[in-house]
């Protein structure tokens, strides 16, 4: 398998005021291209910020960041903005959607920035639905769908560009029972069909579903 994502001796400390709070402390592995890795642990354990260092939401103070084999460390700004969104998706437990538009024009999002024509961005983002099975609700506005249905929508965004990388940080965590199983088995097939996904949790059950499990604590990576 090809390596993916390569962290070495990863470092994130806040500093507050003269206080220094880490959020990760000497973090090093690989992903593979293809692979389903659930991040396990308690609340506070450098979870999220694992996530958001390799989302490239947020920079190392240490270490180094290797994406498809390209330090991509130090970039910044606009370079950076450019290379996650066309590398990464990222979706969140509290979906993130805009009210105010239909979930066509939510999906489409990620292609505006990107600079891809109107009717193409429509185009893609409709097959995106599709594959969620959302395709008959396109026209209508996140608020009116359920939970559920929001974080569908959500997952067809951050796919919409093609990503190498899905990151997930607690995607079921708003979603009942049935609505997590459902969201886990659309993860479980974006995976099967070659998506290379990345997941925070804190439930053993949707844990479950990662083919691989890694377990923080304090910062640091347990297995």
């Amino acid at each position: 398998m090809e390596t993916l994502v390569t962290l070495r001796n990863a470092s994130k400390i806040y500093t507050q005021s003269e206080v220094k709070t880490p959020g990760i402390i000497n973090v090093s592995f690989e992903v593979m291209k293809g692979e389903f890795i659930a991040i396990t642990g308690r609340s506070g354990c450098g979870k999220s910020t694992l996530l958001n260092i390799m989302g490239m939401m947020d920079s190392l103070t240490e270490g180094q960041y290797l994406f498809c084999k390209e330090d991509v460390t130090q970039l910044k700004g606009r370079l950076a903005a450019s290379f996650r969104n066309r590398q990464i998706g990222f979706v969140f437990q509290s979906f993130n959607l805009v009210n105010e538009i239909s979930i066509l024009e939510n999906v489409c999002m990620p292609l505006g920035y990107a600079g891809i024509r109107k009717k193409e961005r429509e185009n893609r983002a409709a097959r995106m639905l599709q594959v969620v099975g959302l395709a008959e609700k396109m026209r209508k506005r996140p608020i009116h769908l359920s939970g559920g249905e929001q974080q569908r929508v959500a997952i067809a965004r951050a796919i919409v560009s093609e990503p190498q990388l899905l990151l997930a940080d607690e995607p079921t965590g708003n979603l009942d029972e049935e609505n997590s199983r459902l969201i886990m088995d659309l993860l479980t097939k974006l995976n099967s069909q070659g998506m290379t996904i990345i997941m925070v949790t804190h439930s053993p059950e949707m844990a479950a579903y990662a083919k691989k499990r890694i377990q923080m604590r304090d910062g640091r990576i347990l297995s």
